[in-house]
């Protein structure tokens, strides 16, 4: 299966490197084809629909707010 590269960055880092790489795993699909797309007007609106809901969120499950663990 032939592999394409559609996207990347230098850094002048490798520690900035494996760090960006780590945290580019974790994005959605959407977020990925925005990247290299070079739309990052998508990429931060996704950000913050991703991140705009506080962990007290009723719909979410998880810890409530002030607790530990």
């Amino acid at each position: 299966m032939p592999v394409e590269l559609v996207w990347s960055h230098w850094f002048g880092r490798i520690a900035d490197a494996v760090a960006a790489e780590r945290q580019i795993k974790g994005w959605t699909r959407a977020k990925k084809d925005a990247l290299i797309r070079g739309d990052v007007d998508l990429i931060q609106a996704l950000s913050r629909r991703r991140g705009g809901r506080a962990s007290s969120d009723p719909s979410r499950p998880g810890k409530e707010p002030g607790t530990s663990g």
